[in-house]
């Protein structure tokens, strides 16, 4: 709690000062008059003390920073819920960004630290025939190109790209967001980013049936696109405000938020100018 409290007081410390100020002003104004008509025996320095801790609370509750914000997004039907927590705990549909040729190899292409491979490792049990499979059954249909490699598959496809994976009660949207490069490192960028969620929320479209869909925050840690957390949000938000526009394409969207961003990402000025 502590630390949430410093954190606040570095983001909004101007917000403090008003909230304490005006808090200890209407407190004042409001208190002040119903001590001395009731005859309450309290000294004017405790009145002061007691007005001016009770302001202090009121406004670092205000400055507390938030774990979730939920709102409707500006001129839509769609609700938007940004909170912190293990995007593999979420329900229904859950997007999940992998690179071009949807390798599964774990170590080399895909790091078993990246959400494309802890879905391989740790909701797969390390059976990456599964995630292989329903690529092949998913994208039998989907031009590629032939690419010759090293390592990893070989088959190469556009940016955007999405295959389903259903496991369990959920279905996993697979969709290629990162490049590799010749030493399988993999890489995007802003415009990469904008075109694999737009084929994401279009394939969403097909397969959501009105259910939740859930994004961790891409782009970010592996992925390497150099934007910080929270350009990253805006970018998944003005993906999500211009492909709703043409057709809505689930009611409710999460976007699920590692811990190891909190201090990057404040949800109040997200909430306030989205909602």
């Amino acid at each position: 709690m502590l630390d949430k409290i410093k954190l606040g007081l570095k983001r909004e410390p101007k917000n403090l000062m008003y909230g304490v100020f005006f808090g200890l002003t209407s407190f004042w104004a409001i208190l002040k008059p119903i001590i001395y008509f009731c005859k309450i025996d309290i000294s004017g320095l405790w009145q002061f003390c007691l007005f001016l801790t009770i302001a202090v609370i009121i406004a670092l509750i205000r400055i507390y920073p938030k774990d979730k914000v939920t709102f409707k997004l500006k001129n839509t039907n769609t609700n938007i819920s940004i909170y912190f927590g293990d995007i593999f705990a979420e329900k229904d549909n859950i997007a999940v960004s992998v690179n071009e040729y949807f390798d599964s190899t774990l170590g080399r292409p895909v790091s078993d630290r990246s959400v494309h491979g802890m879905l391989i490792k740790n909701v797969l049990g390390g059976k990456q025939e599964i995630f292989d499979k329903a690529v092949e059954e998913s994208l039998s249909k989907v031009q590629f190109e032939n690419v010759d490699r090293q390592e990893g598959k070989s088959k190469k496809y556009a940016i955007g790209t999405t295959a389903v994976l259903e496991f369990g009660s959920n279905k996993y949207c697979l969709f290629a967001l990162t490049k590799t490069d010749d030493n399988y490192t993999a890489y995007t960028s802003p415009s990469l980013i904008l075109e694999s969620l737009s084929g994401l929320w279009n394939k969403a479209r097909d397969v959501c049936n009105g259910y939740p869909i859930s994004i961790p925050l891409i782009g970010s840690g592996l992925a390497k696109s150099g934007l910080p957390p929270m350009r990253i949000i805006e970018l998944i938000l003005t993906s999500l405000l211009f492909e709703t526009k043409k057709h809505e394409i689930t009611s409710n969207v999460n976007i699920v938020l590692h811990s190891s961003v909190y201090e990057d990402v404040d949800l109040k000025q997200i909430s306030y100018y989205w909602g």
